[in-house]
């Protein structure tokens, strides 16, 4: 109650970075305290303003080459035009720097879904908001995303095949995440308990047994 009181004392509209920061804390304090709807819904405000940055930046991209050249030229009349275009993203561009968690939050809203037991709900950000955003280089390391990202990515997945009765889909995404981190807390459990519900109660037990040595 003290940290939602010193939310609402700060001013959402100081700045775009004190705005975004009010967000990102509230949202942590709703997923903390398991009000999911309020939680899902300030996260998905982060994602809206994250996009109107993004979106902001790649205008004065645009602009920016137009207004040297512009300048260059003496061109005054011109120069002024593309400023006045450019002073309002300005601000919105600050925005963008939100970008950085842009998996992160995907993967919170994913999981407050599965504590709804929305799983499908849940999957699809997943599948379409999350792993098919993720970019590799050439080399194959990630662009966009963490190792972290991904074993959550894995594990949700899993969860939600498991509740869902796909128990060879999450034995599959499960043993990926295995195979990232054997030793994080509960990595091991719908996988074994998967296999458990697909009768092979040996598997299920070396699974297990797995996650304590």
């Amino acid at each position: 109650q003290k940290a939602q009181a010193e939310l609402a004392r700060v001013s959402d509209s100081e700045t775009p970075q004190t705005h975004a920061q009010v967000l990102i804390t509230k949202g942590e304090i709703l997923r903390d305290l398991w009000r999911c709807d309020e939680a899902i819904e300030v996260l998905q405000e982060i994602l809206r303003l994250c996009d109107v940055g993004v979106k902001a930046k790649a205008e004065i991209d645009r602009l920016m080459p137009q207004l040297d050249r512009a300048m260059n030229e003496g061109r005054e009349d011109d120069a002024e035009a593309f400023m006045n275009q450019m002073e309002p993203l300005l601000e919105k561009k600050q925005y963008a720097g939100l970008q950085k968690d842009f998996m992160g939050t995907h993967l919170t809203i994913a999981e407050m879904k599965e504590s709804q037991e929305e799983w499908d709900a849940a999957l699809d950000i997943y599948k379409l908001k999350v792993g098919m955003a993720m970019q590799y280089d050439n080399f194959g390391n990630p662009l966009n995303f963490t190792a972290v990202d991904q074993r959550r990515l894995y594990m949700g997945m899993s969860r939600c095949f498991y509740h869902k009765a796909e128990y060879k889909h999450a034995i599959e995404l499960g043993s990926g995440a295995i195979e990232m981190n054997r030793h994080f807390p509960m990595v091991h459990k719908y996988v074994a308990l998967s296999q458990k519900a697909s009768g092979d109660m040996d598997a299920a037990v070396r699974t297990m047994a797995r996650a304590v040595h």
